[in-house]
């Protein structure tokens, strides 16, 4: 099973953010979890926004795995629609 690892770049455009990252995890589960808001939202808890404070009391995430939908992640921090999906490969997010 193809294991993926973290990697640094970041880029900004103007109001956006550019950053393509390699986990180590599989690819079913990584989309799982990026699909999946009762899975997503466990990653939030673990999350350093939240043990940090700076998400005091997180809303459970929106988010569908069905391209063009809109998402909704740490309780409207992050907002943005699935552009692109491919079970287990590939996930585009605006």
């Amino acid at each position: 099973m193809p294991m993926m690892e973290l990697r640094k770049p970041v880029v900004k455009h103007g109001e956006s953010i550019h950053r393509e990252a390699n986990f180590k995890a599989s690819p079913q589960r990584l989309y799982a979890a990026l699909t999946d808001p009762k899975q997503f939202q466990k990653v939030v808890l673990l999350s350093d926004a939240v043990k940090k404070g700076m998400v005091k009391a997180p809303q459970p995430a929106q988010i569908s795995a069905l391209a063009g939908r809109e998402f909704s992640l740490f309780g409207g921090y992050i907002s943005g629609r699935q552009v692109e999906l491919v079970p287990d490969v590939r996930i585009v997010q605006a």
